[in-house]
């Protein structure tokens, strides 16, 4: 497979390593890649919050959750939008046309639009019994 990593440091990552890396400080590892050594050779020293972060933590959760959950609902809705488009116009600008109307292409083709109309009217048919008919009597 190809890969830009170096075969030596996709082992070691792909290694268990407890209790052979000992983790280190952020002055320690900068110090150490600045000599040379590999980072992925390195484990950065984890810290525990605070009590007191924490307790920031959950506050502001509490108070700013919903509006955070919307704001991010808003911005990935416009690139869901975005991004189909996109894929819609890539979808166009790859399509040759000459090649789907030529001559060996013409019964898939007919075979394909007959299937598409047959579930448009399928489709308006179930549309309009549920909308239409089950519906009205719901309400």
């Amino acid at each position: 497979m190809r890969s830009s990593y170096k075969e030596e440091d996709v082992i070691l990552l792909l290694k268990d390593i407890t209790g052979l890396v000992k983790p280190q400080s952020t002055e320690e590892r900068e110090r150490m890649i600045q000599s040379g050594r590999h980072y992925c050779e390195m484990l950065p020293v984890e810290y525990a919050p605070s009590e007191k972060y924490m307790e920031a933590y959950h506050t502001a959760l509490k108070g700013y959750a919903g509006q955070t959950a919307k704001a991010v609902g808003k911005v990935t809705k416009g690139f869901q939008n975005t991004l189909f488009s996109i894929a819609f116009v890539c979808i166009g600008l790859e399509t040759r046309f000459k090649e789907i109307f030529s001559k060996e292409n013409r019964k898939p083709l007919t075979v394909f639009l007959t299937a598409q109309a047959f579930n448009i009217i399928v489709t308006l048919i179930i549309s309009y019994v549920i909308f239409g008919i089950v519906k009205p009597l719901l309400a």
